[in-house]
């Protein structure tokens, strides 16, 4: 099943934060501050997780 949320946030690592709670696989479309702010995520995740 596919679905669409278009939403707005105070900041990209508010909604990113939200996003990665959901448990769930989910691709996104933009803005490019997001992408980008889960991106730095994952990567101080991999780095804590000894990756």
């Amino acid at each position: 099943m596919n679905s669409r949320a278009l939403t707005h946030a105070d900041t990209p690592e508010w909604l990113a934060t939200r996003l990665l709670r959901l448990g769930c696989e989910f691709e996104v479309h933009g803005p490019p501050q997001l992408a980008e702010r889960l991106l730095d995520m994952a990567a101080r995740a991999g780095r804590a997780a000894g990756a």
